[in-house]
C-alpha cells in the first residue's frame, strides 16, 4: 500500500496546468506541421509534418498528453509524401494517402495509430497513370470511399472514377461504372451518416461556349449497385440530413441563371424546391469560376449557405429575393412547402453568414442588422416568429461581429464592441435571454477580441478565443469557463518575436486543445497542446 501510494505521489503534481507544452518532434530546419486532427477519443492527435527530412511530408501520431511521436507511414519512394489522412471513428486505425511506393502515384494505406505495419488497401493501379485522388471513412468506421484512376479500361478518358473497399481490405466495388464520359469524372462525394449511400457530382464536358460544365448529381449503395439520380441539371452545394433520407441541393435546374434550393429523397425521387421565388436573386452565396484555368473550376461553393436541423426537419439558408437585393435568412420544411423569413426587417445591411441552429432544432440564432445601427445577435424560432435580441445595450456604434452556440444548447457567446466602440470584447447570455456577462478579462489598450475561431468545448464549459489580449497586436489563445465571469486564462505558451498561434482543435473529451504555432521558433510551425481544466499531470515533461 505504502509501495503504490509513494509511485503516484511521485508521478503526479497538483502545479498550475503546463501552457503550450510541444508534441511534435524536433524539425528539420526548415520543416512544419501542415495539418492535424484528434482522435475522436481524444487520446491521441495524427498530423502531417516534414518533421525529419525537408519537404518530405509524413504522417505521426502522439498521445495529446505528450510523448514521443511515431512515424504511421512507410517508408517513402523519393519525391514521396503522405498527402490526406483520416482517423478512423473508433480511434484505433488511420487511414492515409500517399505516393508512398511509386512517386506521382497516390494510394490508400491503413495503419494503427499507435503504430505499426501500414496495410495497402487498392489494388495495383496502372502504371502509367493510376491515381487516387481523394477519399472518405464511412461514419461508421467499416469502408473507404475513394476516387482515382484505378483501372486500364475505365481510365481511357482519363477520369475521376469512384470506389469502396472494406477498410479490413478486399476486391474494390466500382459505384459510378455506368458513367463512361469525356469530362471530368467522379468530382464531390460525401457518404450519408447512417453510411449506407454514396452522394457525388459527376463532372462532364457541357457547355464550351460559356466555359461551364455539366454537373450531375447522384448517390448509390455504399455497397455498390443501382445508382440513382438525384440532380441533372447544374448542381453545386448540398448536404445529407442526418438522418439521411434526403438531399438538400442547389440547382439551375428552372432557370438557367439562377440557383435554387431543392430538396430529394437520397435514394431518388421528385424533386421539392425550398427557396422562395426568386426575382434574378439566387441562393446560395456561390463561389463561381468559370474558366478551366480558374484554381475554383469546376465552381466551387462556400459551406455558410444552408443548415439542417438536427431532427431533419427543416433548413435555414440565405437568398437574395432579386438582384441586388439584401441577403435574407429563410426556413423550410425539408418535405417542401412556402417557405418563412425569419430575421427582422433588414436595416439596409445584409445578414451575416454566421447562423446556426440550436441543438434541439426549435430555433434559429443569427447576426443581422438592429434598427440602431449595426447588428445584433437573435433568436428566432425556427419556423418563424418573433426576433430576440440577445446581446446587452450597445454602446453608439456598436455591433455583434461573431457567435457561438453551446452545444447542450444553453448559452450564446458573442463578440461585441458593447461597452466600448471599436473595442471587441467577449461576452456570454443565455439562449433564452438574460443578462449578457463578459468572459475576458481587462484588455490591453489597442486590444480586442477577435471575431474569428470562437469554439465551445463538448461539455459546454469552456470557450476557447482568439485576442491580442495582454499585448496589444500579438494574438494568442485563450479559454474561459463558461459558468463563471472570471477565470480566463491563457493557453499557448510565449510567442517568439514574429510568432503566431493557430489554428486549433479542442479535443472531444473536453480535456485539451490542440495546436499549430511557430511558438519557439519563428517560421517553423510545431504542435503543441494545453489543458483546458486544471487538473493532476506528471511531474516531468508532458
Amino acid at each position: 500500500m505504502f509501495t503504490l501510494l509513494s509511485v503516484c505521489v511521485a508521478s503526479v503534481s497538483f502545479a498550475a496546468p503546463f501552457q503550450g507544452y510541444k508534441l511534435s518532434g524536433p524539425m528539420t530546419p526548415s520543416g512544419d506541421v501542415r495539418s492535424h486532427a484528434v482522435s475522436p477519443d481524444g487520446k491521441r492527435v495524427v498530423y502531417l509534418a516534414d518533421q525529419d527530412v525537408d519537404e518530405i511530408v509524413e504522417l505521426w501520431s502522439v498521445p495529446t498528453s505528450g510523448g514521443s511521436p511515431v512515424q504511421l507511414n512507410g517508408p517513402l519512394v523519393s519525391g514521396g509524401d503522405v498527402t490526406q489522412f483520416r482517423i478512423v471513428p473508433g480511434s484505433t486505425t488511420v487511414v492515409y494517402l500517399a505516393d508512398q511506393e511509386s512517386d506521382g502515384h497516390g494510394e490508400l494505406y491503413r495503419v494503427p495509430i499507435g503504430g505499426g505495419a501500414a496495410v495497402k488497401l487498392n489494388p495495383p493501379l496502372p502504371v502509367d497513370h493510376g491515381n487516387i485522388a481523394d477519399f472518405e471513412v464511412s461514419p461508421d468506421g467499416t469502408m473507404v470511399v475513394y476516387a482515382g484512376l484505378q483501372e486500364e479500361f475505365l481510365d481511357a478518358f482519363f477520369v475521376n472514377h469512384l470506389y469502396s473497399i472494406a477498410i479490413t481490405g478486399g476486391t474494390p466495388i466500382l459505384l459510378d461504372g455506368v458513367f463512361l464520359n469525356t469530362g471530368y469524372g467522379a468530382s464531390q462525394f460525401v457518404i450519408s451518416p447512417d453510411s449506407s449511400r454514396v452522394v457525388f457530382q459527376l463532372v462532364s464536358d457541357g457547355r464550351p461556349q460559356f466555359y461551364t460544365p455539366y454537373v450531375d448529381l447522384y448517390s448509390v449503395p455504399i455497397a455498390g449497385g443501382a445508382v440513382a439520380e438525384l440532380c441533372d441539371s447544374t448542381c453545386l452545394a448540398f448536404h445529407v440530413t442526418p438522418d439521411s433520407s434526403h438531399v438538400i441541393l442547389t440547382a439551375n435546374e428552372d432557370t438557367p441563371s439562377l440557383y435554387e434550393l431543392y430538396s430529394v429523397p437520397i435514394d431518388g425521387g421528385p424533386r421539392t424546391k425550398l427557396s422562395p421565388q426568386l426575382g434574378g436573386g439566387y441562393v446560395p452565396e456561390l463561389s463561381w469560376c468559370p474558366f478551366a484555368s480558374c484554381s475554383g473550376y469546376p465552381p466551387s461553393f462556400t459551406d455558410s449557405w444552408s443548415r439542417i436541423s438536427a431532427d431533419s426537419s427543416r433548413v435555414v439558408f440565405t437568398a437574395r429575393e432579386s438582384a441586388g437585393s439584401l441577403r435574407e435568412l429563410y426556413s423550410a420544411s425539408v418535405a417542401g412547402g412556402t417557405p418563412t423569413k425569419l430575421n427582422v426587417p433588414p436595416a439596409g445591411l445584409d445578414i451575416s453568414d454566421g447562423f446556426e441552429i440550436t441543438p434541439d432544432s426549435s430555433s434559429a440564432v443569427y447576426v443581422g442588422p438592429r434598427a440602431g445601427g449595426g447588428n445584433a445577435v437573435y433568436r428566432v424560432p425556427i419556423a418563424g416568429g418573433a426576433s430576440a435580441e440577445l446581446n446587452g445595450a450597445l454602446v453608439s456604434g456598436g455591433s455583434v461581429m461573431a457567435h457561438a452556440e453551446s452545444p447542450d444548447g444553453s448559452t450564446v457567446v458573442y463578440v461585441a464592441d458593447q461597452d466600448a466602440n471599436d473595442v471587441f470584447e467577449l461576452y456570454r447570455v443565455p439562449i433564452g435571454g438574460g443578462a449578457p456577462v463578459k468572459l475576458n478579462p481587462p484588455l490591453v489598450a489597442g486590444g480586442d477580441v477577435l471575431a474569428v475561431g470562437l469554439a465551445i468545448s463538448a461539455d459546454s464549459r469552456t470557450v476557447v478565443y482568439y485576442a491580442d489580449q495582454d499585448t496589444d497586436g500579438r494574438n494568442e489563445l485563450f479559454r474561459a469557463p463558461l459558468s463563471l465571469g472570471f477565470g480566463a486564462r491563457k493557453l499557448n505558451g510565449p510567442i517568439v518575436t514574429g510568432g503566431f498561434v493557430g489554428p486549433w482543435i479542442l479535443t472531444p473529451d473536453s480535456r485539451a486543445v490542440v495546436y499549430m504555432g511557430d511558438q519557439d521558433t519563428n517560421d517553423v510551425v510545431e504542435l503543441y497542446a494545453s489543458p483546458l481544466v486544471r487538473s493532476p499531470r506528471r511531474s516531468g515533461p508532458p
